[in-house]
């Protein structure tokens, strides 16, 4: 059995890079460190959202990540407008900087004006 965090969590971050969110999901049922689900969200490609993304952020917050890797993904989250992953970072104390925040009146403004 190999620990999630060997050599820094080498394989939960290929597995992240390649979008294989089943091997993924099956080495964050281990033990890993909350430094290490931290770095795993800095390798989550950015593709479109998906349920399978929101549900393996979800896991690296059940594991620990937390701060600016939080704070990244609410942006992207707002680029997309993936409501989901909005609410589940908000919810879990996602970090709002100032350039976050700007970002994020700009994009609630633009959407109701849109509307």
């Amino acid at each position: 059995e190999v620990s999630p965090n060997f050599n820094r969590a080498e394989s939960l971050k290929t597995a992240i890079q390649n979008e294989d969110y089943y091997l993924a999901s099956t080495l964050l049922a281990g033990h890993i460190s909350s430094e290490n689900a931290c770095s795993a969200l800095d390798v989550l490609p950015r593709t479109r959202p998906s349920p399978d993304r929101t549900e393996l952020i979800r896991n690296l917050i059940n594991k620990g990540a937390t701060g600016p890797p939080l704070g990244k993904w609410l942006i992207v989250a707002a680029e997309q407008n993936d409501n989901d992953l909005i609410t589940l970072l908000v919810q879990n104390n996602a970090p709002l900087d100032t350039d976050n925040a700007k970002f994020l009146k700009e994009q609630c403004q633009n959407g109701s004006s849109a509307s």
